[in-house]
């Protein structure tokens, strides 16, 4: 849509019937590692209700100079500026994000990690838990223990996978990774510190095995093959 203040463009797509048993088949195995761990059992119907839909689309509009005219850094795809009437451009897609159900499954035994690193492989990615520490709780207020768990690990990510997210140690608290070496070089690991929240402070507590999930895993498409050429419509 062009008009003299503004300019949007509004995409809509849907699941091929592939992906959509490949999602099928990621909520199965998703719901069988929550109901082999938590008392609150789903269903695969609920695995895949939790996770959010919607693709998010990075893309911009050239013209043939090849400079951006319009591109998803603006709000919601609104571009606030002139575009030229009848003038031929071209859309192209920078990358895709997408959420999918996550199956990831870590169990170790903290103190163990300072004497052996635990390694774990999770669609494509492979985990090195390389030791352990406890640690007060920086905010302990939001904490029942008043300490933290803190793994150093390295990961290395499969060129596609971006980010797990909402993580949790079973019967402990939510777990955050916080990323040094954001490099998207797959051959490069990237070098993480994984936080344990209201992990109990005691020799006890450490030589007790942990388990880690996520329940979602974020994927980015890069060097997607959609583009085409369009015309500004006419004011």
């Amino acid at each position: 849509m062009l008009t003299p203040i503004e300019s949007k463009l509004i995409l809509s797509s849907k699941m091929s019937e592939q992906e959509k048993a490949r999602m099928e088949s990621k909520a199965e195995a998703r719901m069988k590692v929550h109901n082999s761990l938590y008392p609150d059992k789903v269903t695969a119907q609920e695995v895949r209700d939790s996770i959010r839909t919607n693709a998010t689309v990075m893309w911009e509009i050239v013209d043939e100079t090849g400079k951006v005219v319009m591109d998803t850094n603006g709000a919601d795809g609104e571009f606030y500026g002139p575009i030229e009437p009848n003038k031929k451009l071209t859309y192209r897609t920078v990358y895709i994000q997408k959420a999918e159900p996550s199956d990831l499954l870590m169990t170790f035994t903290p103190a163990k990690l300072n004497e052996q690193p635990a390694i774990f492989t999770n669609e494509g990615n492979t985990f090195v838990l390389k030791s352990f520490r406890i640690e007060p709780d920086p905010d302990p207020d939001t904490s029942a223990s008043g300490y933290v768990g803190i793994i150093e690990a390295e990961i290395n990510y499969h060129k596609d996978n971006l980010v797990y997210y909402r993580m949790d140690a079973v019967g402990l608290g939510s777990v955050e990774m916080e990323e040094d070496d954001l490099s998207k070089d797959s051959k490069l690991p990237h070098i993480s510190t994984i936080t344990i929240r209201n992990f109990p402070k005691g020799k006890e507590r450490e030589n007790q095995p942990v388990t880690i999930t996520a329940s979602e895993l974020i994927r980015e498409y890069e060097n997607v093959d959609w583009s085409f050429d369009i015309v500004s419509p006419a004011h």
